[in-house]
């Protein structure tokens, strides 16, 4: 069996230096499918941020190049294809946010502790505590069109909302500024998701301010954060999981 210095290479160590040498010999790099993942999840988190300026619409239409199209069919599979031409066009729509989250699964965590499922905590360096969540919401489109020379851009458009620590939901805006209206079962949908993720950011150790806490019926746990917000101290760590009742 083949060795690099002192170790001995497993078959797929074996297939993947076979890979790499072979891409060298003939002018290509290989990457790794974990590289786009973090790409992706680090360009969607840096485009849910606080309504201001041209975010009041809370619809970010971007894109992110040399994203390839076989990594973004390994990450996101073959569900929702609305459009698969290889070499010119790949194309995924979701309406429907149980497979909006499908679709991210377990993805969001892997960027810290203030992300989980569909929502992003917004928290600035200055503040202690996290008062503002924002969430991905449906519809969701995503592109990989081929561009000149052989080269991948993947194009992103979608919606999100923000939730206070107060209780409200803001949803994302038209063109003249007046939300958008959802169905009843889609709003209700998505402040189910808001609550669920809320949860598990707590789980993860997200700050969470001491109305979103008790937006979670975790009164004992608010009380400890008040006080710590109160004087001016880190917030504690909480040990006690969340309840399974949703706030709808």
């Amino acid at each position: 069996m083949p060795t690099t210095g002192t170790k001995t290479l497993t078959k797929t160590e074996q297939k993947i230096a076979q890979m790499i040498k072979l891409a060298a010999e003939t002018g290509f790099v290989c990457e790794p499918v974990t590289k786009y993942r973090q790409e992706f999840l680090t360009a969607i988190s840096s485009h849910l941020i606080h309504r201001s300026g041209k975010n009041v619409y809370q619809s970010p239409a971007f894109s992110i190049p040399m994203f390839s199209r076989e990594a973004a069919l390994n990450i996101f599979g073959e569900a929702n294809l609305v459009t698969n031409k290889a070499g010119t066009l790949t194309s995924w729509r979701i309406d429907d946010i149980a497979e909006l989250s499908t679709i991210f699964g377990e993805m969001p965590s892997e960027t810290g502790k203030l992300s989980a499922g569909l929502t992003r905590a917004l928290k600035t360096e200055n503040q202690k505590v996290v008062r503002v969540l924002a969430t991905i919401i449906p519809t969701f489109e995503m592109s990989v069109v081929q561009m000149p020379r052989g080269v991948d851009r993947m194009y992103l458009n979608f919606y999100y909302v923000l939730s206070d620590e107060g209780g409200e939901v803001h949803f994302p805006k038209d063109n003249e500024r007046r939300e958008i209206e959802f169905s009843q079962a889609m709003e209700t949908a998505i402040r189910q998701k808001i609550m669920a993720d809320a949860r598990r950011l707590v789980r993860q150790g997200a700050p969470l301010s001491a109305a979103w806490l008790r937006q979670l019926k975790l009164e004992p746990e608010a009380r400890l954060r008040e006080a710590a917000e109160t004087s001016n101290a880190n917030p504690p760590k909480l040990l006690q999981a969340c309840p399974n009742r949703l706030r709808v």
